[in-house]
């Protein structure tokens, strides 16, 4: 059963994954939340743009097997919040088994210069295609960087969105990961 704070970053999950807005989930999506992360994020390497798009359908695939409980080709908010939190909050290994790959493509995404970190920069614009506000771009980027460097490494990324996905502690390291809750 997931808490009312887990609702509400689930929810926000949901939202970020209906790319066309409908109220639903479906293979339509994928493509475009694929689209919309090589577009924002700028990924000029074409097997780095081959790998987004095979990524995301591949999760969207597994989506459709595992959340779509009446079969009829798409997910609603209702299945989404049930099955995320059976699959993917309850489990010990739901969030790497689910979601952790999907979490190296976004990492993959922002690190346009490919040094194995996202800088603030390159944060920002990850932030700005989730529409979150400057501010709150800036203060999630500062819990993000758990060392201090001025960058955010794959494990940074990683923890915080483990801890998104996962955890219901308000003041947690990754609440403002993918935006405001």
């Amino acid at each position: 059963m997931l808490t009312e704070f887990q609702r509400r970053k689930v929810d926000r999950s949901f939202r970020h994954f209906d790319v066309n807005a409908d109220g639903f989930i479906d293979v339509r999506d994928g493509g475009k939340l694929a689209q919309a992360y090589i577009n924002g994020l700028g990924p000029t390497d074409p097997f780095v743009q081959l790998a987004v798009h095979e990524r995301v359908e591949i999760y969207y695939r597994q989506l459709a097997r595992g959340l779509d409980a009446d079969k009829d080709g798409r997910i609603s908010p209702a299945e989404f919040r049930e099955v995320f939190a059976h699959a993917i909050v309850a489990p010990a290994d739901g969030f790497g088994r689910y979601l952790q790959p999907l979490v190296d493509v976004v990492f993959t995404c922002c690190d346009d210069d490919g040094d194995g970190r996202i800088d603030r920069r390159e944060f920002l614009s990850l932030q700005k295609l989730l529409g979150t506000t400057e501010v709150a771009a800036e203060q999630a980027f500062r819990r993000l960087d758990s060392d201090g460097d001025g960058r955010i490494s794959r494990e940074e990324f990683a923890a915080a969105a483990r801890d998104y996905y996962t955890g219901d502690d308000p003041e947690g390291p990754g609440t403002a990961l993918f935006g405001e809750v």
